[in-house]
């Protein structure tokens, strides 16, 4: 479910799976891991 508790299936899935790729990839470009602790303090607020 969403954030709006509405279900959503297997298309947005893949959006979003394709959505988080796109940032990973460009994380990785400016040399920041996903995952990494320089992403775990990036995104921890």
């Amino acid at each position: 479910v969403d954030d709006n508790k509405a279900v959503f299936g297997a298309e947005a899935a893949g959006l979003i799976r394709a959505q988080i790729l796109q940032f990973q990839e460009h994380m990785a470009s400016q040399q920041i891991p996903a995952g990494g602790s320089l992403a775990k303090r990036l995104f921890s607020a």
